[in-house]
């Protein structure tokens, strides 16, 4: 009776103890993402995309149809299309205008990305990829059924004369390879920038390969680069898109690079895929493909977007038109390029400041990359988000090789959250790093000692 007695008055102590604030166990920190490749939400252009809505409701009012029918053309309407084409023109003055005739209009990159895969290639075909490269491409790659081939990078970006060897290499009887897909200006995830010789490298091994570029460029705008270091749009690249004018050349010149031929003759190979995702507010679901037009018309050509009568029609026509007309747009990238530009140097320095230098010093986009020094960046995502509240995008997730050596990377993104939570993050992460290397030297002196 008197154990019971005891165990009874323990168990009121303890109770007491449980409740009281200055014995609790301290509360997890609250979760720093660095992984989410999202604009922060405090930067999305409201009163931009207010004022056009204002202005759509006014049409629509006075009896306006603007974005409510069927497009009267599958690649947009003329309209939105001369003043998208203005708007990149305005966006890159030392690079070549853009033409309306050589635009499509789609849902966003992701879209574009599908359609190409649609009309350009069938189930078990090759596409070269960037490893690393962005995962969710990867994704629609696979979900076409497509093999996905990866292509080593270096801190300038895709190694052309590495794509060169995987082709000469394939074995004998393999489906052919139709596609490359690179992010070739602020890469994601890495950040790198193919050079202007890379890009001509590039355009050049995919004509003579007979391939297509799926030039991934929503970050080619999203840029502060020093005026005149940024290289010009890959389009730019490509002869045959300053020339070639039907179908017919691309089905029967690809690859044919004599150069005797005269430019309408060139096949051409790239298709420029760019979004207001990253450049105005990701829910517009508005962006587009460039490229020559006998490309824009075989895309254009697809079933579902003639049956449709284009997509994007009210977003384009009716709220994004006046954004473009107003230079509204070009507002909201200003802005965006200087904060992001700020964010990311707050990252890179206080990377730098712990002893985790980035790849590169971002010159645009929303990422870097960054080689943690351990044996596998996922076991450290564990340890981090658990025990430090910070997570981040491990490198063997962007990466469809099964690389050891990018199974140790890291991307972080300083497009999600203000300056101080960055730097908040990157503290919380070299902590966990310092852990976990504390543990791998621990368990290979262990290891050693009963050798």
């Amino acid at each position: 009776m008197h154990n019971l007695r005891w165990f009874a008055r323990s168990l009121v102590r303890l109770s007491r103890m449980a409740s009281d604030d200055s014995v609790r166990a301290a509360p997890a920190p609250s979760l720093i993402d660095l992984s989410k490749g999202h604009p922060d939400p405090a930067l999305l252009p409201r009163d931009i995309l207010a004022d056009a809505c204002d202005a759509a409701s006014v049409a629509l009012r006075n009896g306006s149809n603007d974005g409510l029918r069927y497009g009267t053309r599958s690649r947009g309407s003329d309209a939105f299309l001369q003043q998208l084409g203005s708007f990149v023109s305005r966006q890159c003055p030392s690079e070549t205008p853009v033409d309306p005739e050589n635009l499509l209009l789609t849902n966003g990159v992701s879209h574009g990305l599908e359609l190409a895969c649609s009309v350009f290639t069938q189930p078990g075909e090759g596409i070269l990829v960037e490893a690393p490269s962005y995962f969710l491409a990867i994704n629609i790659f696979k979900s076409r059924g497509l093999e996905v081939i990866p292509v080593p990078t270096d801190n300038q970006g895709l190694i052309v004369e590495a794509a060169e060897e995987i082709i000469q290499r394939r074995p004998a009887g393999s489906k052919p390879v139709r596609l490359i897909y690179t992010v070739p200006t602020n890469n994601n995830p890495t950040g790198t920038t193919l050079s202007p010789e890379r890009r001509q490298a590039l355009v050049d091994f995919a004509r003579q390969k007979e391939l297509l570029v799926l030039a991934d460029e929503v970050y080619h705008l999203l840029d502060w680069h020093t005026r005149g270091e940024r290289p010009a749009r890959l389009t730019c690249f490509d002869q045959a898109y300053f020339g070639t004018s039907s179908t017919s050349d691309v089905q029967t010149c690809v690859g044919y690079s004599d150069p005797n031929v005269k430019l309408q003759r060139l096949a051409p190979v790239v298709l420029s895929i760019n979004s207001f995702a990253k450049i105005m507010a990701p829910g517009l679901r508005v962006g587009w493909i460039e490229a020559a037009p006998a490309l824009i018309e075989q895309l254009s050509s697809t079933g579902y977007l003639q049956s449709g009568g284009c997509v994007a029609t009210f977003n384009a026509d009716a709220v994004l038109l006046h954004a473009l007309r107003t230079e509204s747009a070009d507002s909201a990238l200003s802005t965006l390029r200087g904060e992001f530009e700020q964010r990311a140097k707050r990252l890179t320095a206080a990377l730098e400041k712990v002893g985790l230098p980035p790849l590169i010093q971002p010159s645009g986009g929303y990422f870097t990359w960054v080689h943690l020094g351990v044996r596998d960046a996922q076991e450290l995502l564990h340890l981090a988000q658990k025990k430090y509240g910070v997570t981040f995008m491990p490198g063997a997730r962007c990466d469809a090789s099964g690389s050891p050596a990018l199974s140790s990377c890291a991307r972080l993104c300083f497009a999600w959250l203000p300056p101080q939570q960055i730097e908040e993050g990157v503290q919380r992460l070299a902590q966990a790093v310092a852990e976990l290397r504390a543990l791998d030297s621990s368990s290979k002196f262990a290891e050693h000692q009963k050798k």
